[in-house]
């Protein structure tokens, strides 16, 4: 378990993450904005969110079936 002090109040990061990853998955919050979240990067702008997705979600390649 990892504790930090987020805002001076006693907070677990972890339980925060796996909070956060529910509501991406529920699909009611952006992926690329929990990432900024996450790693303190802005996210006001769609210029911030499309510098988010190029750095941090990559796009997979799909399999070369030669």
């Amino acid at each position: 378990m990892r504790i930090d002090w987020g805002n001076g109040v006693l907070f677990d990061k972890d339980r925060e993450w796996a909070d956060t990853l529910q509501l991406v998955n529920a699909g009611l919050l952006k992926p690329e904005i929990a990432l900024a979240w996450k790693y303190s990067l802005p996210w006001e702008t769609d210029e911030d969110l499309a510098r988010v997705r190029r750095r941090l979600m990559p796009e997979k390649k799909a399999p070369n079936n030669s």
